[in-house]
């Protein structure tokens, strides 16, 4: 298993090395627990940043980013999911972000 044989030339090629890298990919990805979430935020706008009072810096998530951990009301929960929307709503004045790939939500 693994092996590759050439009938053009005869050759055969061992991809065990590739196949255990693809493996470890797989397992990285897939492995992992996984869940959705959709977030909102008033008076942000589409600002990509802001700072604390504490003057840390902190930058909005954007379409594509991977959000490890979501941290709200002193409760951390794990996603690991990437941003798949950002919607801003004008007459409400709230930014909504959503992170989806329902097929990866491993939670009951």
């Amino acid at each position: 298993m693994g092996y590759y044989a050439d009938a053009n030339f005869g050759r055969v090629r061992d991809d065990r090395d590739s196949l255990a890298q693809l493996h470890a990919l797989a397992w990285a990805w897939y492995g992992a627990e996984r869940r959705t979430a959709t977030f909102q935020l008033r008076d942000c706008g589409l600002l990509p940043s802001f700072v604390q009072q504490d003057t840390t810096a902190v930058t909005y998530p954007q379409l594509g980013d991977l959000i490890g951990t979501l941290t709200a009301g002193g409760t951390a929960w794990t996603l690991n999911t990437p941003v798949t929307g950002v919607i801003f709503d004008a007459q409400d004045n709230t930014t909504t972000w959503l992170t989806d790939w329902s097929d990866l939500d491993f939670s009951a």
